[in-house]
């Protein structure tokens, strides 16, 4: 494919289906450079179904001189472009940021990105789970933040009520969220490598068509850009 580097964007949810890609992007060695660069207290786990608990808590004074820096900002986005999630608000319109990974490593790499702003109290959690339809024990790693209300207001913004049912969707200022290290972030959270093609694939199932072809443009401009600077 040339000087070219074929990203490719899956969607086979019940919202998108087929796949869009390759694209014609040369942006992995700039990610990965940036990356390497910059270097609920209670909740349910959507692997698991068990019940995390974590006995940290901060006051509301301590919540409220939380600054996130830009850095943090842009790794949750690349997480929650990915299966990362925030729970549901609660009364006083509080949410939690969680991640679940099947490498545990990469789960201890995040914690430690957030540890030091002291919103995650619990050290990472490992399930496993035996499944009787193929015979295997699946392993997988997570960790929760304290809720917070800074999250509580992202909730909002990456999730929408359709048909009754509570669907993430892509925030109105997604152009300016997807930065060079939010997207190595989604590539390590949600991405694989497909040999055969010779392409990354991100996987999208949580997006519409639309939303995925919106994300897809988005790359591919910020990508034109870089190479004429």
């Amino acid at each position: 494919m040339g000087e070219s580097l074929a990203l490719a964007m899956t969607s086979h949810s019940r919202r998108s289906k087929g796949s869009i890609g390759p694209h014609s992007l040369d942006i992995l060695s700039i990610l990965f450079g940036s990356l390497l660069g910059d270097l609920i207290n209670a909740t349910t786990s959507p692997f698991s179904r068990m019940i995390i608990l974590s006995r940290y808590y901060l006051s509301p004074t301590a919540k409220a001189a939380i600054q996130f820096p830009p850095y943090v900002l842009q790794v949750i986005t690349g997480m929650l472009l990915g299966d990362s999630w925030l729970s549901k608000p609660t009364s006083s319109g509080q949410s939690a940021f969680g991640v679940q990974q099947k490498q545990l490593d990469f789960v201890q790499f995040l914690w430690e990105i957030f540890n030091p702003l002291g919103i995650v109290g619990a050290l990472p959690y490992t399930s496993s789970r035996f499944d009787t339809r193929t015979s295997k024990t699946y392993t997988i790693s997570g960790f929760l933040t304290v809720i917070l209300p800074f999250f509580g207001i992202l909730y909002h913004k990456w999730y929408t009520i359709v048909e009754g049912k509570v669907i993430k969707q892509l925030p109105a200022n997604i152009y300016d969220l997807l930065t060079p290290v939010a997207l190595a972030f989604w590539i390590a959270g949600d991405g694989s490598y497909s040999p055969r093609d010779g392409v990354t694939v991100l996987s999208t199932e949580s997006f519409t068509p639309e939303e995925v072809a919106l994300l897809v443009s988005i790359i591919n401009q910020k990508n034109e850009k870089s190479l004429r600077q």
